[in-house]
């Protein structure tokens, strides 16, 4: 199976490093930053295999394969959202 970085979930906790870094240098709390950063991992992880569950749920129910349906894409940008909310929160 060829898994792409945008399938992966690197792109969401890439984008939420960058939140991070944008956030602890507006608001000065280094502490919080680093917090958040080694949290990011497990985050990345939890939003990504939810969407796969989710994801493959859904194809076993209408019985089409993932890269052939839209839910595909819309699910990572799920992801991408859970990881992002999860660093605001």
């Amino acid at each position: 199976y060829g898994v792409s970085v945008r399938c992966s979930g690197f792109a969401s906790m890439f984008a939420g490093a960058a939140l991070a870094f944008a956030l602890a240098a507006a608001a000065g709390r280094w502490r919080r930053f680093a917090i958040i950063l080694v949290a990011l991992w497990p985050i990345t992880i939890a939003a990504n295999g939810l969407r796969l569950a989710l994801l493959m749920m859904f194809c076993q129910w209408r019985g089409v394969l993932a890269s052939a349906t839209p839910m595909h894409g819309l699910s990572g940008l799920l992801a991408f959202w859970m990881v992002i909310g999860a660093v605001l929160a």
